[in-house]
């Protein structure tokens, strides 16, 4: 395995030469050789010994250690190999031409990974395919183009790199061209890398008419005749408009010499590479779900003009970004992508971004930073769709979704750097208003007896990033009789109408909603949530513990939410024509409702990660005081089939009690079912009775 030397053009600004000093050599660095297919730097070796007198090198070869069948393919003939995992091979001692050193991590059963990283610079095959290999003989010669990698690499976002052009009336000096966009190469793709190519990042002050942050590569890692293989562009013409004295949209570290770029200049930061930024701390695997496809909800046919979509961060491949699609092809495949940037409000969201530290949440613009993808590997989920996206847009946690929040947050908090983890609490959003006073509410179980928190809209930092999710109802069994999930079906909405809506906590109807619009197609209901107006001082601690109030006055407040399913509501109550009124809602008459057990004034419901004891009664008759209650017990051999229970007296529950209410269950009277031997019990929804009821051997409904 010989490298000859190779001829190459002179550089106008900097000697890579001295990247090649003997006296760099160390044991344990691995560094690019040159190889002899067309003197390209694609070769790894790691340094065992160095003799700088006679630059004798005791090396060892690293062979290309292949990931799937079509890349043994591409080995077996021998095409070359400059990313992936690699193993060490042959060791020898003998004169090589080397490029550079590299930067690589340390992979599993030893293996070491070689993958692009950000700031560095990378030619990439012309016209290649993964094909090549059916026909290796005609694949024997190269041609190149040269790009800057902007992104860490992923298996599951590939990476992200921007062409380069040729400067004229420079040997190699490389910018890029003005709108140019950026490119998602698939990690499946990732052989389309030829090699690494050193650079040199100009200062400014190198020559007149040289701007700063423009890239000067290593010729002798470019084909030999450049003229052919990047015809040169006008210095204009790389350069973006206004930024003739300052620098082009390749903004690094001025005067500097690297195989990996260093970005300084704030508006690229934040501009074209905001995506992934931020180092990744290695390549992310994922297991497969067992239930949901959650890679189908991202297949190219889910994709339209004008959708705001939530994008995979290359430092930790959490969705933590936006983009909103401006145009899509589906033969072949290709989304263009439009970034969504934080507009900062408050101090510590301006040092976030400074610092490239995400921010999911809050107020974001789109802004005229376009990515082209052909894959929808590196998309997360659909967030909405917006026909208007020259408006600020406002992303916050809705009702039902699971969002990820930061541990250990506070005012002048900033995630821990990319090579530390930040810790995590996960939960479910039960309830969101939009006044500082109250905030958002999230559940916890992190650990037994947490209860719902609350978090203020000024703290919405918190929120690290939304975690698609998918409710699984298999705990919850089918009633046999009626169907409760036909009352809630799409076309029994109207406008005007309260609902009861289930809580995120327990499942149980515990919160009401007001419909303000309805959508049939496609379905949508436009929710204005109702709160209660608290009379007492129980009231008043219920509701600051985040604890729901289901029965008394409410009033609508200014608090929305859009439903695009039916899944979270539970029944309706009425229908109301002036939403600005107070609203009373109590037990009536024939409906059954589940009680708190144990109940006294001072009482509060346990922890969302204990149970509630109840029990379960019909209202027979209500008074202006009082409210009676008759309990009824489950029959056996039946889901959810309750008759009056015998031996248990009339209980009366004061209206100043009315708290020991905890919600209404749907319920059918069964008259002719079963040759009539159930006529006058009652079938329940499944979903709004406790699971003690639910079990086999049901307990007997008695009142605490």
């Amino acid at each position: 395995m010989d490298s000859q030397p190779v001829d190459v053009h002179g550089t106008d600004f900097y000697d890579f030469g001295k990247l090649m000093d003997a006296n760099l050599f160390a044991a344990g660095q691995i560094w690019a050789v040159y190889d002899d297919v067309d003197g390209m730097p694609r070769l790894y070796a790691r340094i065992k010994h160095s003799d700088a007198l006679d630059f004798k090198v005791h090396l060892t070869w690293l062979d290309h250690v292949a990931a799937n069948e079509a890349e043994d393919r591409w080995t077996d003939e021998e095409l070359p190999v400059a990313c992936g995992s690699f193993g060490l091979g042959e060791t020898e001692i003998s004169q090589f031409m080397f490029s550079h050193m590299v930067q690589l991590t340390k992979g599993k059963r030893r293996n070491y990974e070689v993958y692009p990283s950000k700031g560095e610079v990378w030619a990439l095959y012309k016209g290649w395919s993964m094909q090549w290999a059916s026909d290796a003989g005609n694949h024997r010669s190269y041609e190149y183009e040269v790009v800057q990698v902007l992104s860490d690499f992923s298996f599951r976002a590939g990476v992200t790199v921007v062409p380069l052009v040729r400067v004229k009336g420079f040997s190699s000096l490389f910018a890029t061209a003005k709108d140019e966009p950026e490119i998602v190469i698939a990690s499946s793709d990732l052989l389309r890398f030829s090699h690494s190519v050193p650079f040199y990042i100009t200062d400014g002050h190198e020559k007149v008419g040289v701007p700063r942050g423009f890239l000067e590569l290593d010729p002798a890692c470019l084909p030999t005749d450049l003229d052919a293989a990047f015809p040169p562009i006008t210095l204009d013409s790389c350069m973006s408009p206004g930024k003739k004295e300052s620098s082009t949209s390749i903004a690094s570290s001025a005067g500097s010499t690297s195989s990996r770029g260093k970005h300084e200049d704030s508006s690229f930061e934040q501009n074209a590479s905001l995506l992934k930024n931020c180092p990744s701390k290695g390549i992310f695997t994922f297991p497969d779900s067992e239930f949901h496809d959650f890679e189908g909800c991202h297949s190219p046919e889910k994709f339209e003009h004008g959708q705001i979509w939530e994008i995979c961060s290359g430092a930790d491949s959490f969705p933590k970004f936006y983009g909103w699609i401006s145009k899509v092809e589906l033969g072949p495949f290709k989304v263009c992508l439009t970034w969504l940037e934080a507009c900062p409000k408050v101090e510590q969201e301006k040092q976030w971004l400074e610092q490239g530290v995400p921010v999911s949440c809050g107020k974001l613009k789109v802004r005229n930073w376009r990515t082209n993808y052909e894959t929808t590997n590196t998309f997360s989920h659909l967030v909405y769709k917006v026909h208007d996206p020259k408006r600020e847009i406002e992303i916050l946690p809705k009702v039902g979704e699971i969002w990820a929040v930061y541990k250990n947050w506070s005012p002048d908090w900033v995630p821990p750097g990319t090579n530390d983890l930040a810790e995590y609490c996960i939960g479910e959003i039960v309830r969101c208003t939009k006044t500082k006073v109250e905030g958002y509410i999230a559940v916890f179980k992190p650990a037994i007896g947490t209860n719902v928190v609350k978090i203020p809209v000024e703290d919405k930092m918190r929120f690290s990033h939304r975690i698609p999710s998918f409710r699984i109802d298999s705990s919850i069994a089918d009633s046999e009789f009626h169907d409760f999930e036909g009352c809630h079906s799409p076309e029994k909405f109207e406008h005007g109408q309260i609902w009861g809506i289930c809580s995120g906590a327990d499942s149980f109807p515990k919160f009401y909603g007001w419909i303000s619009k309805v959508e049939l197609g496609p379905f949508k209901v436009c929710l204005t949530w109702l709160e209660a107006c608290p009379k007492v001082e129980q009231e008043k601690q219920w509701l600051e513990q985040g604890v729901p109030v289901s029965c008394g006055k409410l009033k609508v407040r200014n608090w929305r939410t859009n439903y695009e399913t039916t899944n979270t509501f539970s029944h309706l109550v009425y229908k109301v024509h002036d939403p600005k009124r107070e609203i009373e809602i109590l037990p009536k008459v024939g409906e059954i409702w589940a009680i708190y057990k144990n109940w006294s004034p001072d009482w509060a419901p346990p922890g969302t990660n204990d149970r509630a004891e109840y029990s379960i009664g019909e209202i027979v008759r209500c008074t202006r005081t009082s409210t009676y209650v008759s309990f009824v017990t489950k029959v056996e051999g039946y889901v959810a089939v309750f008759k009056p229970a015998i031996g248990t007296k009339v209980v009366k529950i004061p209206v100043e009690d009315k708290l020991r209410f905890s919600h209404r269950v749907p319920s059918f009277r069964l008259t002719e079912e079963v040759g009539g031997q159930l006529y006058g019990f009652y079938e329940l929804d499944p979903a709004s009775v406790p699971e003690d009821f639910l079990q086999k051997d049901a307990p007997l409904n008695r009142v605490g």
